[in-house]
């Protein structure tokens, strides 16, 4: 499984209509303040610290985020 760099968990959740920034820097705003408020945990590289998600991660931040969801998502219980 690949993995993605934060840009396609951005692009994705502006597919799906998750976040309604008009601007990609405005749609990576908001996902940064969800991880600094605890509602999104992602994997980082060890030595950049880059976040990165693969694509079965995605499919579940986009559940989770979606209607119904919990509104959080950690790596760590999946």
């Amino acid at each position: 499984m690949k993995d993605n760099n934060i840009g396609y968990l951005v692009n994705k959740l502006r597919e799906k209509g998750l976040i309604r920034a008009k601007t990609y820097p405005g749609a990576l705003q908001v996902v940064h303040y969800w991880i600094r408020t605890g509602k999104l945990k992602l994997r980082q590289m060890p030595h950049s610290g880059y976040y990165i998600v693969n694509d079965n991660e995605a499919e579940s931040i986009l559940k989770e985020f979606n209607v119904g969801g919990r509104g959080w998502y950690s790596y760590e219980e999946t």
